[in-house]
């Protein structure tokens, strides 16, 4: 409940906009029926729990449902609607209709069945006319954030690194708890995962915030370093960064908004096709020049303080999209360990630019999908 009611009335809460560009008409889209009706549900179990006899209990959904709808208003950000919290809200919304129907149809049982059964079927039916079911397999291995590349690299950093006097297991107090120890500096999203598996202390993690943007998206090695770690007391220091190929395409423009610096869009030449002259979007310097983008494209060359240390053997595509119908530029990855991601290299591969799903795709770089950099020296307060 506190988190709920942070995350609802902080600036820290507002700042999630990841993805701001996303209207409530998407709720729809992503999740076609049973998404409405899990929006329904909420006021529906209201209702409900109000009428004498029925179970109060639904009032717990009710609050927590909620809760996740004012977050999104607050934050435009889906990735707070768990599937599970869709099925289950659906499926409330779905009973009370039915309840509904069937009390007010008294021509028979048979009359009742056919109709709650429709009504069943209807919730089930996705939307867009022989659009495919969005949790595919794949789809579903896409959303898995922290995979075989990850836990491999997390082995690495447990068991090749000094071990330090104090780790995220560690019973800790006073203010020099950490003066013999080192931090590991990675984005917000991925802290927990270095603390839990990797057994080492991460400088963010738990809530999003602007220190990680603007260390990925920083355009000098200098500048990078002062977000790293501006609360280090004495000796304590950031030994270790922890960068993906994730970082450097599908999260870099929402790092960068998050660091208040919306990389510019531009054109820097054209493409021509037989019909078509198809301009070279990009992000230019702000993406060229960015930490995140030298560490992974290019392991850290011409850094003097940033030593690749480990790169995990599992690989990845990072890429330009281009779709001229929307005016849609993405940069995204995929993971090319699969025998799908093996495909989808061969696809593009020894090309500059390739016509792909209605749009076109340039700008591709193979790259590990998780690499560790080791600072020499590391850094501390103030970025020394």
């Amino acid at each position: 409940g506190r988190f709920f009611f942070n995350q609802l009335t902080s600036v820290r809460g507002n700042r999630v906009a990841e993805q701001g560009d996303i209207l409530w008409i998407d709720l729809w889209n992503r999740f076609g029926v049973p998404g409405i009706l899990a929006a329904v549900s909420v006021p529906l179990a209201a209702v409900a729990s109000a009428v004498p006899g029925r179970r109060s209990a639904r009032l717990i959904l009710v609050f927590f449902g909620l809760s996740v709808f004012l977050i999104w208003l607050r934050t435009h950000d889906f990735d707070y609607a768990p599937p599970i919290l869709i099925a289950l809200m659906a499926a409330l919304g779905g009973r009370e209709i039915v309840v509904w129907v069937r009390g007010r149809l008294s021509d028979g049982r048979v009359l009742t069945i056919s109709v709650c059964s429709a009504l069943l079927v209807l919730f089930l039916i996705p939307f867009g006319t022989g659009r495919p079911f969005w949790a595919s397999v794949t789809e579903a291995q896409r959303m898995v954030r922290h995979t075989d590349a990850w836990f491999d690299a997390m082995a690495w950093l447990r068991t090749r690194t000094p071990s330090p006097a104090t780790t995220p297991t560690s019973a800790v107090s006073g203010t020099e708890a950490y003066a013999d120890s080192y931090g590991i500096m990675t984005s917000w999203d991925d802290g927990n995962f270095v603390a839990h598996v990797g057994r080492r202390i991460p400088t963010l993690s738990r809530f999003p915030g602007k220190r990680d943007g603007l260390w990925l998206t920083a355009t000098t090695e200098t500048a990078s370093f002062e977000p790293v770690c501006p609360s280090c007391r004495g000796e304590e220091s950031v030994r270790y960064a922890v960068v993906t190929a994730e970082l450097a395409s599908e999260l870099f423009v929402a790092k960068a908004l998050a660091a208040g610096r919306e990389p510019p869009l531009q054109v820097e030449g054209f493409w021509q096709f037989p019909g078509a002259q198809v301009p070279r979007y990009s992000f230019g310097p702000s993406y060229r020049e960015s930490l995140v983008n030298r560490l992974v494209r290019h392991g850290g060359e011409g850094l003097e303080r940033y030593r690749l240390v480990y790169a995990s053997p599992q690989k990845a595509v990072i890429f330009t999209l281009y779709r001229p119908a929307s005016t849609n530029i993405v940069l995204d990855w995929v993971p090319v360990d699969s025998e799908d991601g093996r495909r989808f290299l061969e696809s593009v591969a020894n090309t500059p630019v390739a016509p792909i799903d209605g749009g076109y795709l340039y700008d591709l770089a193979a790259v590990p999908q998780v690499m560790i950099f080791e600072l020499d020296p590391p850094v501390g307060a103030e970025g020394n």
